[in-house]
C-alpha cells in the first residue's frame, strides 16, 4: 500500500490527536459558558420566578445555627454574607438570608427549636433545581417560616 492512499480520507495520529484537543477545548469553553451564563442571568430568572411561586412544607429542625459566607475569590475580591443555616429531618438543609444581618444571625437561629415541626416556604424554582444547584453549592432559600 502506497504512502499516498493509506494518508487519503484518513487521519494520522497525530492529526487525531490535535482534533481531539481541539474538540475538548470546545467542550470546556462551553461548559464554562453554561456557567457564566447561570451566574449572570440564571440565578437572577431563578430567584425572580421565586417570588412569585412559593411552596410550603412542614419541616422539623435538627439544627439551626447562624453562620457567615464568603465569596471572596483567591484574590481578595468579593463579601461575606450573613445567613441562618437550618438542617431538617425532612426537608434537607436551607437557608435564611433575607433579614439576617451580623448583628440578630444568632437571635433569628435562636427562634428555632430543635425536634420541632415549622410551616417553611421555599421558592419552587430553587426546589425544583435543587440537585443541579446542589454541585454549585447552592442551597434553597426559605421564604417564610412560622412554628407549625
Amino acid at each position: 500500500m502506497s504512502h499516498s492512499r493509506l494518508n487519503r480520507g484518513h487521519f494520522s495520529p497525530s492529526r487525531l490527536s490535535v482534533v481531539r484537543g481541539r474538540l475538548v477545548l470546545a467542550a470546556a469553553v462551553l461548559v464554562l459558558l453554561a456557567v457564566a451564563t447561570f451566574f449572570f442571568v440564571g440565578r437572577q430568572s431563578i430567584e425572580e420566578y421565586d417570588e412569585d411561586h412559593r411552596i410550603t412544607f412542614d419541616c422539623v429542625i435538627s439544627n439551626a445555627k447562624a453562620s457567615t459566607v464568603s465569596t471572596h475569590s483567591g484574590r481578595g475580591v468579593g463579601s461575606y454574607t450573613e445567613q441562618v443555616d437550618l438542617h431538617t429531618s425532612n426537608c434537607g438543609h436551607l437557608v435564611i438570608r433575607d433579614g439576617v444581618t451580623s448583628e440578630n444571625s444568632a437571635a433569628v437561629a435562636s427562634t428555632f427549636e430543635r425536634g420541632k415541626r415549622y410551616r417553611i416556604t421555599l421558592g419552587e424554582a430553587s426546589l425544583s433545581l435543587r440537585a443541579p444547584l446542589s454541585v454549585l453549592g447552592a442551597v434553597p432559600e426559605v421564604r417564610g417560616w412560622e412554628r407549625g
